[in-house]
């Protein structure tokens, strides 16, 4: 039973360290007026490597 328990509690840790989302909510200006019909592109600015990621995956699987 025990080993049960620590098998679902590290793949909940490891799909929650796979899943990342955000929101963003506000009002984008051109001098003092709304901007209208754009398209704001957001992404990640990795910090770490991919090795690094996959190495901590590893760990907790």
């Amino acid at each position: 039973m025990r080993e049960l328990f620590v098998l679902l509690t590290v793949l909940t840790v490891a799909t929650a360290l796979l899943d990342q989302s955000i929101a963003i909510r506000g009002k984008l200006l051109c001098g003092a007026k709304p901007a209208a019909n754009v398209r704001v592109k957001l992404w990640e600015e990795d910090t770490g490597s991919l090795k690094n990621q996959l190495f901590l995956i590893n760990l907790f699987l």
